[in-house]
């Protein structure tokens, strides 16, 4: 595209934004005041942003009315575990700030910790317990850890919960509640399935070191099913496409062969087959860096030679 990463960063700030507000229900990624806060304050290294970033935070620690209950869920993209992702990446880019970051990275994550949506200790997203790594519990375990490495100890039962929910293809359900029904595990992608735990795994690995034989089994396992079933016929994306799939394979052939079918010469020449082939799926959020192809395809081409690439705005920090 010939521009670094930095270029497009520098873009995203150039919009229009109208006055931001923190929403209800809406701490995490998909949350355009801290993303864009966060942002600002890697770019510039202002301590004025961060003033304004962090006066977002009480807000998420409680205490709430009894009627109103907690706005905020636990999860990635609408919750806590996202707040902990952008805070985690200030201090990356600055690491000036990082006094300042302990307490509200603490805070949160004892927030997410006490956290019992279904009265049994676990977290949900919109009334179901989910396992993946948008809107799951792996997704959370992973900021958490990344964040606090400490809480690994405490969370090491949840890890090998989730482990042993591995079904016999090496794919894992996206809900309690589909687990229960026996349904078969269908969605095979970052959001819901295989790639996003593998995402998961490989970086929480070194942080629980008693169980890493069972992790690169996991792992071996669910790279198997990815290349077998893992072509999907969406808009090759991060989130939900041949880019996020190709990135969570081992770096050979098999990662080569993803990507190659994920080129724009190859995505023109499919549609020109069948037009419902790599459709787009962004579903209305076109702004959205991990459900369209040009955004997708820019962090796929910067990271597409390292053995265990990052996942943007997920481990890559």
């Amino acid at each position: 595209m010939g521009h670094n990463l930095r270029f497009w960063a520098e873009r995203y700030l150039d919009g229009d934004r109208g006055s931001l507000v923190l929403e209800s229900g809406n701490c995490g990624l998909a949350s355009e005041k801290l993303s864009f806060l966060a942002v600002l304050c890697c770019l510039t290294k202002d301590l004025g942003h961060l003033k304004r970033f962090l006066g977002d935070v009480p807000l998420l620690l409680g205490p709430y009315p009894p009627s109103q209950g907690d706005p905020f869920p636990s999860e990635m993209i609408y919750g806590r575990a996202g707040t902990l992702y952008l805070i985690r990446m200030i201090k990356q880019w600055v690491p000036e700030f990082a006094p300042f970051l302990e307490s509200p990275t603490l805070r949160i994550a004892e927030v997410i910790m006490r956290t019992d949506d279904d009265g049994q200790g676990n977290w949900e997203w919109h009334g179901k317990r989910y396992y993946g790594a948008a809107h799951g519990e792996i997704g959370i375990i992973t900021q958490l850890v990344l964040s606090v490495p400490s809480l690994a100890v405490e969370l090491a039962p949840r890890l090998e919960d989730l482990l042993r929910l591995q079904l016999q293809d090496g794919n894992w359900p996206s809900s309690e509640k589909k687990r229960r029904e026996g349904k078969p595990a269908k969605l095979l992608q970052w959001c819901h399935g295989a790639p996003g735990f593998i995402y998961s795994l490989e970086a929480l690995r070194p942080y629980f070191p008693r169980h890493q034989d069972d992790i690169d089994f996991a792992i071996e396992k669910a790279r198997e099913l990815i290349w077998r079933h893992g072509i999907l016929v969406k808009e090759p994306s991060l989130c939900h496409g041949l880019f996020g799939n190709a990135l969570a394979l081992p770096c050979d052939a098999r990662r080569e062969h993803f990507l190659a079918l994920a080129s724009t010469e190859s995505v023109e020449k499919v549609r020109g087959h069948d037009p419902e082939l790599f459709a787009p799926a962004s579903y209305g959020k076109g702004w959205a860096v991990l459900l369209t192809y040009h955004a997708s395809a820019a962090w796929a081409w910067a990271v597409c030679g390292y053995n265990t690439p990052p996942f943007l705005l997920y481990t890559d920090v």
